[in-house]
């Protein structure tokens, strides 16, 4: 009489079987061919966050996931898709049908050149349902993405532009869910166009209690924005700021530090600030605050933890969490 293991323990045997460090392609299909469980312990763990890195292995696996004769709902075990390595091809229709079959999609990263168009945003708020992060680059039919609409991507809560071509009335179609914005080397953005934006996500939320708010942003090499940062960046508001790039100076930073509010991770990337940075956040934890007058000159920004990386102009034993 055949013994059947748990499926436990079969789920356990296969997962120390596929985070071992030396399994590779043919071990995968060795275990997908034990049993029908098998394969879908595996599909499971191979799919659930899956990169794409050559074309040729793309329309593989698109062709198995579309296919009215698979095993398997592959598309279903998808939770994350990178599709930075193969957007460049003309994947548009194909990519359309792919995410249609993935409903569990919850991260995309569309990658950097792409030639998904704006259609794609649209079919993707139809199907993917689940989508909570959006990572786009810069699309090489750029005038079409000027005009580009989010607004029908409710349920994300992060989007990751990267010299993404946006002019402010695409940034103000971004939906009420969101919570967490990166904005790298947006050449494209000024500081009217990012104070109209956040003066709009204020409205919306004195208008409508559920409209969330964003608690985390970053800027990278935005080099038309560090300027004036205090006009637009709402550091009430914030629990997590990065900021990343040569164009920041000791001035840009020291603005920031000057305004009213609590964060609870301040992260500074390669920038070009000195210890003066260093001494006028210690103004402040060493009980030198201003006072209630508003007195100027001293640290008013509360942090609990200050990260930095990469900055130049610091000495080796500063370029650490604080």
């Amino acid at each position: 009489m055949a013994v059947t293991l748990p499926n436990e323990l079969q789920h356990y045997i296969c997962h120390l079987a596929l985070t071992d460090p030396g399994f590779d392609n043919k071990f995968i299909f060795t275990l997908m061919n034990v049993n029908k469980l098998w394969a879908h312990f595996v599909c499971s763990h191979v799919y659930k966050n899956y990169h794409i890195n050559k074309y040729v292995t793309f329309i593989g696996f698109y062709l198995a996931v579309v296919s009215r004769r698979q095993v398997l709902p592959y598309g279903d075990y998808i939770q994350s898709l990178d599709m930075t390595a193969i957007n460049k091809y003309g994947v548009d229709m194909r990519a359309h049908e792919l995410m249609r079959r993935c409903p569990n999609l919850q991260s995309v990263t569309l990658g950097h050149p792409t030639s998904l168009k704006p259609i794609t945003i649209r079919w993707m708020a139809s199907h993917c349902k689940q989508l909570r992060t959006l990572s786009i680059g810069a699309l090489e039919s750029y005038p079409f993405m000027l005009e580009c609409d989010f607004s029908s991507l409710v349920g994300l809560r992060t989007i990751i532009f990267t010299t993404t071509p946006l002019l402010c009335s695409s940034l103000l179609t971004l939906p009420w869910t969101l919570q967490e914005l990166h904005l790298v080397r947006m050449d494209t953005l000024d500081t009217a166009t990012m104070v109209a934006f956040f003066e709009h996500h204020r409205q919306r939320q004195e208008q409508d209690r559920d409209h969330g708010r964003i608690t985390r942003l970053a800027i990278e090499r935005c080099r038309r924005l560090v300027d004036d940062m205090t006009t637009w960046i709402p550091v009430h508001q914030l629990n997590w700021l990065s900021l990343s790039g040569r164009d920041i100076k000791d001035d840009h930073i020291l603005a920031i530090l000057s305004m009213r509010g609590d964060l609870d991770t301040l992260v500074l990337d390669n920038t070009l600030i000195t210890t003066r940075v260093l001494d006028f956040v210690d103004s402040f934890r060493g009980g030198h605050g201003d006072n209630d007058d508003g007195t100027a000159g001293r640290c008013r920004l509360r942090i609990k933890e200050l990260v930095l990386a990469n900055n130049i102009n610091l000495p080796l034993d500063k370029q650490q969490s604080l």
